[in-house]
């Protein structure tokens, strides 16, 4: 979804725990088209999904579509 978006020219937010598999799919939404950058966050902690949203607003202003897709794991 995140590469779809990215052809589409979109400005992406990568959050996960996982700093190499964020940084793989940077690279290929920016080889895409997109712009993407890299938010490290467990999204089950609050006070480090409220950190993200600070960051991101700073980066982009705000948020247009919110896409959630945590894994438990």
């Amino acid at each position: 979804m995140a590469l779809a978006l990215a052809g589409a020219g979109a400005k992406l937010a990568l959050v996960s725990r996982n700093q190499e598999l964020l940084n793989a799919v940077a690279k290929e939404a920016q080889a895409a088209g997109g712009e993407a950058k890299v938010f490290v966050a467990d999204v089950t902690c609050e006070d480090q999904v409220a950190r993200i949203e600070r960051e991101v607003t700073a980066a982009y202003g705000g948020v247009q579509i919110l896409i959630n897709c945590a894994d438990p794991h």
